[in-house]
């Protein structure tokens, strides 16, 4: 719930504009690849800004689709929820795409 990246074993996640800066929160590498053109379509999840925040700092694209809106499928163990969200389901997360261009968001 951070506007950071970073991972126990391999550090911080680094922008693929400006090395000296954070690539955004939890889709940060997502983020990173698109930006750096490593990949042409990353999907991230967003409750807070996980999608956005990585599209701004990385110059990329990125699209928060409503709630419920798209498919959690692949994205949430629905046996564990409760536990997971220790029940608070009234912020469910949302997944959306990142990308270079407005048009490969709508594609995905």
């Amino acid at each position: 719930m951070i506007p950071e990246s970073v991972n126990n074993i391999w550090g911080r996640t680094l922008n693929p504009l400006d090395n000296s800066r954070t690539c955004g929160g939890s889709s940060g590498g997502e983020g990173a690849l698109v930006g750096c053109n490593s990949s042409p379509l990353g999907i991230g999840n967003d409750i807070g800004g996980s999608v956005w925040i990585p599209a701004v700092y990385c110059g990329v694209y990125g699209f928060k689709g409503g709630s419920k809106r798209s498919t959690l499928n692949g994205t949430v163990n629905f046996e564990r929820v409760n536990e997971v969200t220790q029940g608070n389901l009234e912020i469910m997360t949302v997944t959306g795409p990142l990308s270079n261009s407005v048009e490969d968001c709508s594609i995905a």
